[in-house]
């Protein structure tokens, strides 16, 4: 446990039930645990024990509320560079507490995703559906 406010995450779990590729982050926020689910379908048999789908997921809340990430399982080094170097530092501008400055505590890899993947929310804005237009078949 860190004295810093932080979103720590703790294991990485996968299994496959189905078709379906559940992938389960134990994490600790401010004090509480939690688990963070992904589920992934597509006949995907198992991905990189990687941090890079909670930290994007987090990354606005935890600039907003100044938590920093800590791990012991790797971030990759393409998406640490961007957050740290452009996304942080901007968010951080946008937010006029004096915790915005985060940091990321985690190993760094080169590992690479297999780019056929595609994630997005759906804001209903024309980046989602623009996302969604071109990926999808």
């Amino acid at each position: 446990m860190r004295n810093e406010k932080s979103i720590e995450i703790r294991s990485i779990e996968q299994k496959k039930i189905d078709n379906i590729l559940e992938v389960a982050f134990e994490m600790y926020i401010e004090e509480k645990n939690y688990n963070l689910i992904y589920k992934i379908q597509g006949g995907i048999e198992k991905v990189p024990l990687l941090c890079d789908a909670v930290v994007v997921s987090f990354i606005v809340y935890a600039v907003k509320y100044g938590l920093s990430f800590y791990s012991k399982y790797p971030i990759t080094q393409k998406l640490y560079y961007n957050l740290t170097k452009h996304v942080i530092p901007q968010l951080s501008l946008a937010n006029k507490t004096e915790n915005a400055m985060i940091h990321i505590d985690m190993p760094i890899t080169d590992e690479i995703f297999d780019s056929s993947w595609v994630g997005t929310g759906i804001s209903l804005g024309v980046d989602s559906f623009a996302t969604m237009h071109e990926y999808l078949e």
